[in-house]
């Protein structure tokens, strides 16, 4: 991503730069992207405009499969699975972070 993060908001630009992911995995990239030491960050209003995109599709593949990401549900502890149902997850991830409070509230009890 060595292009001016801020040209990912124009689907012209998008399409010649990345047109073999969706705008869900840029999203993703954009989410998870580390800069270094003299580069700028990916601001908030970047990630925000990829997803207020009509093309924007939550049932689109991520880049990451979820299914091997392990999340610490430890701290969300006042989170109910029907927060997590309603939060527009997509589904595979959704399934990921039930299974994770489950399994949490089961050792707890």
């Amino acid at each position: 991503l060595t292009l001016d993060k801020k040209l990912l908001c124009q689907p012209d630009i998008r399409k010649q730069v990345c047109p073999d992911i969706s705008l869900v995995q840029i999203k993703q990239m954009c989410s998870l992207y580390e800069c270094e030491e003299f580069e700028n960050a990916i601001l908030s209003e970047v990630i925000t405009t990829l997803m207020g995109d009509p093309e924007f599709d939550l049932t689109q593949s991520l880049l990451v499969p979820v299914s091997t990401i392990r999340i610490n549900t430890r701290s969300i502890h006042f989170v109910e699975p029907s927060d997590i149902q309603n939060m527009g997850f997509p589904p595979d991830l959704t399934s990921v972070v039930l299974k994770q409070i489950t399994i949490t509230h089961s050792k707890k009890e």
